[in-house]
């Protein structure tokens, strides 16, 4: 980011902040100052320097102070007692600090930061970031009440570094991992066993964790919901379930305003092979006792296969559906007024019902179908889902239209998948 630089006066300015009230008289300007910089004030600070857009693209979005609360939650128990931390992509460090109020202290400030430097470990490749992170972690010990001299910065957290997560080796001792880790997309390496091309930051941060942690290690992480039930990184769970049991899974929504990304928290065990999961990504990937009829006992559902900028148009023409001008809870015929293309691919007989692929929580419904009609075979657009009846009844696409708009479905689809796109997968599991 171009202006991270600026981002050593936020740094400089924390470290006056340190200084002047490490002795314990503090003001009410003080205090004001304190709760500023532990509540959200270095995002305030990172925004004024970069754009959204420059954020988003760099993945710098720290996590705000109820979130981070939120995932320390499980951990109070194990920081009380004292626990080795680290954080993998540590940023402005609120992660750290929300595990630091919890952490025993010892006698007066230096004592305090001495130990709490043994117990947390983090690292980010922005010095201006680290700088931060380490100012904030001495103004939790501050204000939580504990007093005395300061320390020379250089002294103190010398395990929170400048450093790339990916190159650093993964440190044996750390009794537990917190991550929130870049939301941005990356060049799987060579040795990725799970997907080629673009993958999820996250998604390789979260398994290098779990691959390398000791068996034992507790790894809690925000993630993008993407991973959790996106059909590109199914093979990608199952290798972080082979080496981690999942505890819990905890569905959050947006990760803040801007990032306009929604979000999990998974908290997993890194264990050997063979270990059972309490929990899973998704309540329907466990067998139930009892077996219900799913939308995949009755139709077959597929991806739109016209790309229409970048497949040749060439072949028969058909009726030709795109997600633009489709009527929702419609029916249409497609052989009166219908656009035409030329098509070589699959295409489908009516009747059929088509739901709009682009969906995402918050919206009036989540499966916004249209039924087709007609007697010719029909090319259909990439950004919708088929789903063809397997008895080819008219009437069965009838009554999956009318379930398809129940208030149930966008509850059982704002829990199974929080992306924008559904799913081939999240339409078959639905329950009939």
């Amino acid at each position: 980011m171009p202006h991270v630089k600026r981002f050593a006066r936020y740094a400089n300015q924390l470290e006056r902040l340190v200084a002047s009230a490490a002795n314990g008289n503090l003001s009410q300007e003080h205090k004001q100052q304190i709760a500023l910089a532990l509540d959200g004030e270095p995002t305030a600070k990172l925004k004024q320097l970069e754009s959204i857009e420059r954020l988003r693209q760099s993945g710098a979005f720290f996590t705000g102070t109820l979130l981070a609360k939120q995932l320390v939650r499980t951990l109070i128990p194990q920081l009380i007692n004292g626990v080795s931390v680290h954080d993998f992509a540590c940023g402005t460090g609120n992660l750290l600090t929300a595990c630091a109020y919890h952490l025993p202290t010892s006698g007066d400030l230096q004592q305090t930061l001495k130990l709490w430097g043994e117990y947390l470990g983090g690292n980010d490749i922005h010095e201006e970031f680290v700088r931060v992170a380490r100012a904030r972690l001495v103004l939790v010990a501050i204000d939580r009440g504990v007093t005395g001299l300061v320390p020379a910065p250089k002294n103190i957290f010398p395990r929170v570094t400048t450093a790339d997560g990916f190159d650093q080796a993964l440190v044996a001792t750390p009794q537990c991992i917190t991550l929130n880790p870049p939301f941005t997309m990356t060049v799987a390496p060579t040795n990725c066993t799970w997907a080629a091309g673009q993958v999820s930051t996250a998604a390789l941060m979260l398994e290098r964790c779990v691959l390398n942690a000791k068996p034992g290690t507790q790894v809690v992480a925000i993630l993008p919901e993407v991973l959790r039930t996106g059909s590109h990184y199914e093979r990608w769970r199952h290798v972080v379930e082979r080496a981690a049991t999942i505890e819990s899974v905890e569905i959050v929504g947006l990760f803040d305003n801007s990032t306009d990304i929604d979000v999990f928290i998974v908290r997993l065990t890194v264990c050997g092979s063979g270990e059972t999961s309490k929990e899973s990504w998704w309540k329907s990937d466990r067998t139930e006792d009892i077996r219900h009829t799913t939308i995949n006992d009755l139709f077959d559902v597929r991806v739109g296969p016209v790309v229409p900028h970048r497949d040749p148009h060439k072949g028969q023409w058909y009726p030709f559906i795109t997600a633009h001008h489709l009527p929702a809870w419609a029916t249409v015929n497609t052989d009166i007024g219908f656009a035409h293309r030329r098509f070589s691919g699959t295409t489908y007989t009516p009747p059929f019902l088509l739901v709009r692929r682009t969906s995402r929580p918050g919206d009036k419904h989540r499966a916004v179908a249209t039924l087709v009609t007609g007697r010719r075979p029909v090319a259909v657009e990439n950004h919708l889902l088929v789903m063809k009846p397997k008895d080819r009844l008219l009437r069965t696409c009838n009554s999956a239209m009318q379930r398809l708009g129940r208030t149930e479905v966008d509850t059982w689809l704002n829990e199974r998948i929080r992306c924008r796109h559904l799913t081939v997968k999240s339409i078959k599991e639905m329950p009939w």
